[in-house]
């Protein structure tokens, strides 16, 4: 409202301009995070993307049709996510018998680094990263804000299930996904 008023009193008014175009921004903001929360809430399907994977392929979340799936978005140099994959690990060997499936995103953009990580933390699943770091365009889509690490779970048909930053509140989602009768 105090936008359009200056807007309209003094419309040539550099500093009212400014304001203005801040005021866009903001609004073009709380849109889009407003679009987003609903797009990726639990019951919603996964948004689909391909990324090259370690071995040059491109894959995606339709790569797991009819499985369960762990996404989890992590970087090499976050000291944050370089402490979970130990716990990543432990929770993907434990239900891999059971059909989980883990895809881990890497916003890095060094690969020597990437893959060292990799190896180092002996972190399993499929790996993919564009290497474009905090300007990739599925941190975009996930609406991730470099909010690392972090992760989706996604079931069998492609619908969100969870999706956190803290791990420990998503493990049990992983637990009931495999405890719970099928739905019908």
């Amino acid at each position: 409202m105090l936008d359009e008023a200056l807007m309209a009193r003094m419309p040539e008014n550099k500093h009212v301009i400014d304001f203005h175009k801040q005021v866009e921004n903001i609004r073009a903001s709380n849109e889009y995070e407003l679009e987003a929360k609903m797009r990726l809430s639990p019951g919603r399907l996964i948004p689909e993307f391909k990324l090259p994977g370690k071995d040059g392929k491109q894959y995606g979340p339709a790569d797991y049709e009819g499985k369960p799936l762990l996404i989890y978005f992590w970087a090499a140099a976050d000291a944050k996510s370089r402490q979970i994959n130990p716990l990543i690990k432990k929770v993907y060997e434990s239900t891999r018998p059971y059909g989980l499936e883990l895809m881990c995103i890497a916003f890095d953009k060094d690969p020597s680094v990437w893959e060292a990580a990799i190896k180092l933390d002996e972190l399993p699943g499929r790996h993919v990263t564009d290497l474009k770091g905090a300007g990739s365009p599925v941190q975009k889509l996930f609406n991730l804000k470099m909010q690392l690490p972090a992760y989706f779970l996604v079931d069998n048909k492609g619908r969100i299930v969870d999706h956190d930053t803290d791990f420990s509140r998503l493990s049990g989602d992983i637990t009931d996904m495999f405890t719970q009768k099928p739905e019908n």
